[in-house]
């Protein structure tokens, strides 16, 4: 999940799907930066039709994204993109980051260095999928201070955009350059933390969004997944449908996702619980529905390659707290199935709603 796998991830990056890079150092202020360089390139990000995919009027109401987790660098920098960079842009329905960590250096307290490849995306909801409507990149090298014994934004170095921007990473990133351009070398890496951002905001709010959407691209899953292939899907049962798009619910009737009683629907979700906290990977393994993909984009298709994947791993300490606390009783439940935690577990109805499987596990740790 991203709350738990931003430090230090070797993710991705396409510049040439960049939809904003801009300018040199900017001072953190509680507004948006106003330097010559930035508010160019804001200009141009507020008229190009490569990076404003139109007007996010917010009208759907939704919690503001609030990063959750509780790595102390992370929180920082999601306000600030948040708060700061999303604030050169129309107003959305809600401003989602993704954060790429290429090094962290902490050894000055009141300048820590933080470098990585950072995007804002803007969202309007549209029944239960969220488009991205405008957003932007910003790679360079974060600068933070600790106020209160606890780090806030002082300034941000950003990659100059043109016939500067490779002068300009080498000069900010120095050796790191070369892991910065790996980083940005992998788009499916990128695309992976920002569907877990995405989901993560969706499980901690409780809401009934169930896929994501670029400009001129289809809709993305947030939760389970789909047949690897045509021959899969005829012969794969458990491969997860198409949720509807359905109000949220909790209460003990289940009918949304399944067809089985309160009973069986709670005694299956305990028996998934209980697997996962124990590290009982061979009875979760008898709960899913397959292919299941686990992170980082690992295609599980039956229950020897999901045992074969969790050899070794763990639940993280943070998602076991979280999902101590779910007793299995009056589940929070949508059109893509029931959360379990804080969406450490989903499970949704296959055969035509007569069987309850699980269809997603995050929280997973070396």
């Amino acid at each position: 999940m991203f709350k738990k796998k931003l430090a230090l991830i070797a993710g991705a990056v396409m510049l040439a799907t960049s939809l904003a890079a801009c300018g040199k150092k900017e001072e953190a202020t509680t507004t948006a930066p106003t330097t010559e360089a930035t508010t160019e390139a804001t200009t141009e990000a507020a008229t190009s039709t490569d990076t404003m995919l139109g007007d996010a009027a917010s009208s759907a109401n939704l919690p503001k994204f609030v990063y959750l987790g509780d790595d102390p660098v992370i929180a920082p920098i999601c306000a600030y993109l948040v708060d700061v960079l999303a604030a050169d842009y129309p107003a959305a329905d809600v401003s989602i980051p993704c954060i790429q960590v290429v090094a962290l250096d902490e050894s000055n307290p009141d300048d820590v260095l933080v470098y990585g490849s950072y995007w804002i995306y803007n969202y309007k909801l549209d029944g239960d999928t969220l488009v991205c409507e405008s957003g932007g990149h910003y790679p360079g090298l974060i600068h933070l201070k600790t106020v209160d014994n606890k780090y806030e934004v002082a300034s941000f170095d950003v990659v100059e955009d043109g016939s500067n921007y490779d002068e300009s990473a080498k000069e900010i990133f120095g050796d790191h350059y070369d892991d910065f351009t790996k980083l940005v070398s992998d788009d499916a890496s990128r695309e992976e933390i920002r569907k877990n951002i995405i989901g993560d905001y969706v499980a901690d709010n409780k809401l009934s969004i169930t896929k994501y959407q670029d400009y001129g691209q289809e809709p993305k899953e947030l939760f389970g997944t789909e047949p690897a292939t045509e021959a899969a899907a005829d012969t794969t049962e458990a491969a997860p449908e198409e949720a509807p798009a359905e109000e949220a619910t909790t209460g003990g009737d289940y009918s949304m996702v399944t067809n089985l009683d309160t009973a069986s629907v709670e005694s299956i979700c305990s028996q998934a619980r209980t697997a996962y906290m124990n590290g009982d990977w061979a009875t979760l393994s008898g709960l899913i529905a397959y292919p299941i993909t686990m992170y980082p984009d690992v295609v599980c298709n039956n229950s020897d390659e999901f045992i074969a994947y969790m050899d070794g791993k763990h639940v993280d300490d943070s998602d076991m707290e979280e999902i101590e606390k779910e007793t299995c009783k009056d589940m929070f439940q949508n059109g893509q199935g029931i959360c379990l935690g804080t969406g450490q577990i989903w499970l949704s109805g296959i055969d035509d709603g007569n069987n309850l499987k699980v269809i997603s596990v995050t929280g997973i740790v070396e």
